[in-house]
């Protein structure tokens, strides 16, 4: 899964103990997905001459999981206090009261 550049680097940026050479062996970072309260490792690591970033490990565990089909969108949020992405990808229902 090939990750959006800006996007990323803006959480690599506050990421503890991200360096330039652990980028290009993987970083290895935790996924929670809340609706089926499951967890994922995943590694995240910059490729093709440090201009792509991708999800190398488990992804295919998680895109199952998910239901993802090609061309789908994986919304994901880096949560600073766990330290930790959280899984946006879930159908909610809006109640009027």
């Amino acid at each position: 899964m090939v990750l959006p550049r800006e996007q990323i680097e803006s959480v690599l940026a506050v990421m503890d103990g991200v360096t330039d050479e652990g980028l290009r062996n993987g970083k290895e970072v935790d996924v929670y997905d809340a609706t089926e309260e499951d967890e994922y490792k995943f590694t995240i690591k910059r490729v093709n001459d440090d201009t792509k970033y991708v999800f190398v490990k488990d992804w295919s565990t998680m895109k199952y999981s998910l239901d993802l089909e090609e061309g789908q969108e994986l919304k994901l949020y880096w949560h600073r206090g766990y330290k930790r992405f959280i899984v946006l990808n879930f159908q909610y229902t809006l109640l009027m009261i």
